[in-house]
């Protein structure tokens, strides 16, 4: 911290809505806001506290505390009359108002603000959270405007509530600070893009396969309709009519449920369901979907790829490519422009097939070439401008928009 700059002691209020990227991005960034802020308290679900303190460490300037109310007082008595009355009510088919549940989760959030003194609270990922009385500012993250179909709806009303109500907001890339600005002009002196940055791996991470006889192609995306796992599906089909042996590995929500064929499924899901169920039982044996996997799994399937493939029609920033990118891997991707930002950003544009055309055909011609061609990028990551822009070049931003937010004469 500089000395002549105001303190900022933060509240990051992360509610692991969502996995995969998300906690990846809080891992990486969080301890980093730590070493600029004068304190940082990361309240989180009471389940994740032991994995993240174990992964992160210590850090003489981050607390880590929970949403669950200590032992003893009113508020952890309230929330237990709460869990008993929902589970009466449930057997008859009702529920208690989901305000009562935002009322204790808010006087939680209340009473952390006031024990650690905190100057700034910031929501690590926005999605359809009432906006909160804190007496403080507040900020929050959005990492993309595309939500889930199911939440759609709501979260884009809440967007609009948050674009008013919120001290500062901020945008994980430039598009999607575009994006944001596009719905609500007028937030636009109040949102402030602060890319994401990529970490490259350990050495011994950075070194791909050599290319065997199946094409191995990964792609690291929860199932939703914009990941466009479908089109992947058929374009890799189309490789296998053509006599590759390629092999798709998928990890990310929901990736578990394509090949059970009876359980519940969304429309995405249900989309990738019908494409392989018309398929030959050769081919859906060569789809590995994973499912929700550890850290330590996606370093293996990145490190087991020939291909790294990102079909998206649409990213908020889309840190897989990156990824892929920094651990030397041939990637192909959708020629959209978070995926354009993010490789001018780190100087790699020459180094990544975009693919324009969202047709199997052109996706398995692009995933051919490639291939065909698989290898480790030459120099690997010293190819590429990476350290331009850090997970600490990150913090430092966020910090100055928390601490301008601290400083503002509005509490909204």
């Amino acid at each position: 911290m500089n000395g002549a700059e105001e303190p900022v002691r933060l509240l990051v209020v992360d509610e692991a809505i969502a996995g995969g990227g998300l906690e990846r991005l809080g891992r990486a960034l969080i301890p980093r806001l730590a070493a600029q802020c004068e304190q940082v308290i990361w309240c989180l679900p009471e389940h994740k506290l032991e994995a993240v303190r174990a992964e992160v460490g210590a850090h003489d300037r981050l607390i880590l505390v929970s949403f669950a109310w200590p032992r003893g007082t009113a508020g952890r008595v309230a929330a237990g009359l709460k869990r008993r009355g929902d589970a009466l009510l449930t057997r008859v088919g009702l529920r208690l108002p989901q305000c009562i549940a935002t009322q204790l989760a808010e006087a939680r959030i209340r009473r952390i603000v006031r024990e650690h003194r905190v100057t700034c609270v910031h929501y690590a990922a926005l999605f359809d959270q009432p906006f909160p009385r804190l007496g403080v500012p507040v900020t929050a993250t959005v990492a993309d405007v595309n939500y889930h179909p199911d939440w759609l709806e709501r979260c884009l009303r809440n967007l609009e509530v948050w674009s008013r109500r919120a001290t500062k907001l901020i945008a994980i890339s430039e598009f999607t600070r575009d994006e944001i600005e596009r719905l609500h002009p007028a937030v636009s002196p109040r949102l402030h893009a602060v890319p994401l940055a990529v970490e490259p791996p350990q050495p011994a991470s950075r070194h791909g396969r050599s290319v065997e006889t199946a094409l191995k192609i990964y792609y690291p995306a929860t199932v939703n309709a914009h990941k466009r796992h479908g089109l992947l599906l058929r374009a890799a089909h189309m490789l296998h009519a053509r006599g590759f042996e390629v092999q798709v590995q998928l990890t990310g929500g929901e990736t578990e449920r394509l090949r059970d064929m009876t359980g519940p499924a969304s429309p995405a899901v249900a989309e990738c369901r019908r494409i392989l169920a018309a398929t030959p039982e050769a081919f859906r044996n060569r789809v590995q979907a994973l499912g929700y996997v550890t850290p330590e799994e996606v370093e293996r399937c990145y490190a087991e790829a020939d291909v790294v493939a990102l079909p998206s029609s649409v990213e908020g920033f889309g840190l897989p490519l990156s990824e892929a990118v920094v651990r030397g891997k041939t990637t192909v991707c959708a020629d959209i422009p978070a995926f354009r930002e993010q490789a001018r950003l780190y100087g790699f544009e020459s180094a990544v097939t975009f693919v324009a055309e969202a047709t199997p055909e052109a996706w398995a011609a692009a995933l051919e070439k490639a291939g065909r061609t698989a290898r480790v990028l030459t120099g690997g990551v010293a190819g590429f401008s990476f350290e331009r822009w850090t997970w600490t070049d990150v913090a430092r931003a966020q910090v100055q928009v928390f601490r301008a937010a601290a400083g503002s004469a509005s509490t909204l």
